[in-house]
C-alpha cells in the first residue's frame, strides 16, 4: 500500500498544480473542487501544506468563481474542524493564523459575486 500511496502523491503533485494555473477558469475550478473532495476522503492531507496552501492561493484567482469556492472550502474546514483529529485541527489553528491577514484583505474584493 505505501507504493501504491507514493504512486498516488506523485501524479496528484505532477497533475493539480498546473491545472490550478491553467488558462480555463472551468478547469481551475473543478481542480479546485476535486482537491476538496481527495481532502475530505483523505484527512492527512490537511496535514501537509502543498494542500491547504493550494486552496489559499486560489482566493487570488482571476475568476470570482475560483475565488469563491476557494473561500469557501477553508470555511468548511475550521465549520467542521470538530470532526477532524486533534493533530489536524492543531494544524489548521497555525495555518489560520499564517493566512488570515490576507483572508481579511478578501474583504476588500471588488466583484459582486464575492
Amino acid at each position: 500500500a505505501g507504493g501504491l500511496d507514493m504512486l498516488r502523491a506523485e501524479f496528484l503533485d505532477q497533475i493539480v498544480p498546473p491545472r490550478t494555473r491553467d488558462v480555463s477558469e472551468a478547469i481551475r475550478l473543478c481542480t479546485l473542487c476535486e482537491v476538496e473532495r481527495l481532502m475530505k476522503a483523505d484527512p492527512d492531507m490537511y496535514l501537509q501544506r502543498k494542500w491547504t496552501l493550494r486552496v489559499f492561493l486560489m482566493t487570488h484567482d482571476p475568476a470570482a468563481e475560483v475565488r469563491i469556492k476557494a473561500i469557501s472550502i477553508i470555511e468548511s474546514w475550521f465549520a467542521g474542524s470538530a470532526r477532524h483529529s486533534q493533530e489536524v485541527r492543531q494544524y489548521l489553528g497555525v495555518f489560520a493564523e499564517q493566512i488570515l491577514t490576507h483572508l481579511v484583505q478578501r474583504v476588500g474584493d471588488v466583484d459582486a459575486k464575492v
